[in-house]
């Protein structure tokens, strides 16, 4: 399991002010004009995707890796996050201040975008992601992780398009596979039609030498 903590600012669609993305959240409320910003989910994908990285998108997604493990969000202590479980929601304690932090699997909606994501650490969720019954999150935390089970998070367009690739490239294997056997098969035909020429003339040679020889012959005889 590979993990990537950071903290990631969006740029409000209304007002430009920046506010912060506490989690995988479709909308999130503008501090500064009070205003909803909204995102898709392809588009929370790209955030997070590149969030994990520690790569921004002009004028809209800054972030920044947090390196050492994920700090709790009260007293900073870093967590232990060997105590979370992937695809079950779990909430442990920091053992110094006892602040609860939990993790919890990606919301469907995101799932089939990251297919890679295994579980997000110490982050928001929209309202309509939370179980049922579950007490409103708290604010904006100053940072959160991903979980996922690969080298680097990858998009599902990202897997599709290495996919292809790879389908690509076994295409031009293939195809060089079978353009040398025809080669090779060519080649094959060509040295047997050479010898099967080769042993003709020799025939032929052969018979003109016998009917010579039988000339000869003939001739003494006479």
């Amino acid at each position: 399991m590979n993990y990537r903590t950071f903290t990631a600012l969006l740029t409000c669609k209304l007002c430009g002010a920046r506010l912060p993305m506490p989690g995988p959240m479709r909308t999130i409320k503008c501090g500064a004009c009070g205003g909803d910003h909204v995102s898709t989910p392809e588009r929370i994908a790209d955030y997070l995707y590149f969030a994990s990285q520690g790569s921004p998108i002009a004028n809209e997604l800054a972030s920044t890796l947090v390196h050492g493990g994920h700090p709790c969000p009260t007293c900073g202590t870093k967590i232990d996050l060997g105590g979370f479980h992937a695809g079950l929601e779990t909430t442990i304690q920091c053992k110094t201040c006892s602040t609860p932090i939990t993790a919890f699997p990606p919301p469907a909606w995101l799932r089939p975008l990251l297919p890679k994501l295994e579980m997000i650490i110490g982050g928001e969720r929209d309202a309509s992601d939370l179980p049922r019954g579950a007490p409103a999150e708290p604010g904006p935390l100053a940072c959160w992780t991903i979980a996922f089970d690969s080298r680097e998070l990858q998009r599902a367009s990202d897997i599709a398009d290495d996919d292809r690739r790879a389908e690509e490239a076994a295409a031009q294997i293939a195809h060089k596979r079978r353009v040398a056997e025809a080669e090779a098969h060519e080649a094959k035909v060509a040295a047997l039609a050479k010898q099967a020429n080769a042993r003709a003339a020799r025939i032929v040679a052969y018979i003109l030498a016998g009917v010579v020889v039988l000339g000869v012959i003939m001739m003494i005889v006479r």
